[in-house]
């Protein structure tokens, strides 16, 4: 081969050399890239995770604080049913009072 062919060729060599080593660089550097983008996503899948455990947890505590609000307010239902009666029993037993002191008024009237 001629010096001229041979230039050439060594120049398409080395040409398609830096080529595939240019290639290689960029791909070396997609493929870090998207290992630091993997890592962003597993720490942000982490943090996302840490926040639903959290607000799982005090959705907990929010049901517990509920059931025990509607206890309460069952329990204070039933204890003003209880003084309802219990008023209801002692107007009765007032009246009751005030009628039998209105008859020994008018016996006491009649007798004199």
């Amino acid at each position: 081969p001629e010096p001229r062919d041979r230039l050439k060729e060594e120049s398409l060599l080395s040409s398609s050399f830096f080529e595939k080593k240019n290639s290689h660089d960029e791909l070396s550097t997609l493929l870090k890239e998207t290992r630091t983008q993997l890592k962003n996503v597993s720490i942000e899948k982490d943090e996302a995770l840490a926040n639903l455990k959290e607000s799982q947890a005090q959705i907990k505590i929010l049901k517990s604080d509920k059931d025990e609000a509607l206890r309460l307010l069952v329990s204070a239902r039933e204890e003003i049913e209880s003084l309802k009666k219990q008023l209801l029993e002692a107007n009765r037993n007032a009246e009751d009072i005030v009628a039998f002191e209105a008859e020994q008024i008018a016996d006491l009237v009649q007798k004199k």
